[in-house]
């Protein structure tokens, strides 16, 4: 009796399997390069993963987790607007979901083993021509040292940014030394010198706040005189 239920088990797998790819496939047709998705399919191939596009969450790009009953993960990815900023930021939580399935829960989320899976879905899909020109080299130096987030590689973040459709707002980045404005429409903030990845802000009463490079401002005031 044990070994037909096992049986049965295993027959069904591979459909739950095939399921899950091709819902995850419907659900990010509109969102992805079409011409990354024969590789996203075959990536997808056998790495048990439902993935869903979600609205833009300022708190976070995407992210992973497995699902309540533990048999598949669950990838989100926000509706950027950006077909390459999509695709680089499902690269990045697939490259989670590697790290679970193969290494376990206990890994650090953006330790060895996630740079090293990242580093080669961005080499294998920069090495088949699935990002434009003007970003694979950009693509090809992140691989050598991937990072956390587009937000700690200023210059990846900018050159992915005249790709988007949607968000035409400039980055924290773009402006000049100096400038007030503001991330929210209420709390307005001068732009100051860079500390690494971030620039330091400071409020009217000269409360300090670090705002990461590739922020994006809602609101540009007058020059401030300070």
């Amino acid at each position: 009796m044990h070994h037909i239920t096992a049986l049965f088990r295993r027959t069904r797998a591979r459909p739950v399997e095939l399921e899950i790819r091709e819902q995850s496939l419907a659900n990010i047709r509109a969102h992805a390069p079409e011409s990354a998705l024969p590789a996203l399919r075959r990536r997808l191939d056998g790495l048990t993963v439902l993935i869903h596009v979600t609205k833009n969450r300022r708190s976070k790009h995407g992210d992973y987790r497995p699902s309540p009953c533990r048999t598949y993960g669950i990838v989100t990815v926000n509706a950027f607007g950006n077909p390459w900023q999509f695709l680089f930021t499902l690269l990045h939580e697939l490259a989670h979901a590697e790290v679970h399935i193969h290494h376990g829960a206990r890994t650090r989320p953006h330790g060895i083993q996630w740079k090293t899976i990242f580093s080669r879905l961005l080499l294998d899909f920069a090495g088949q021509d699935l990002f434009p020109e003007s970003l694979t080299p950009l693509i090809r130096r992140h691989a050598m040292k991937p990072r956390y987030s587009t937000c700690a590689d200023l210059k990846l973040a900018i050159a992915l940014r005249e790709y988007d459709t949607l968000d035409h707002r400039p980055m924290v980045a773009e402006l000049p030394r100096g400038q007030r404005f503001s991330l929210d429409g209420v709390r307005v903030l001068t732009r100051r010198e860079l500390s690494r990845t971030r620039y330091k802000c400071t409020t009217a009463r000269g409360r300090e706040y670090y705002v990461p490079a590739s922020a994006r401002v809602h609101t540009i005031y007058e020059n401030s005189n300070l």
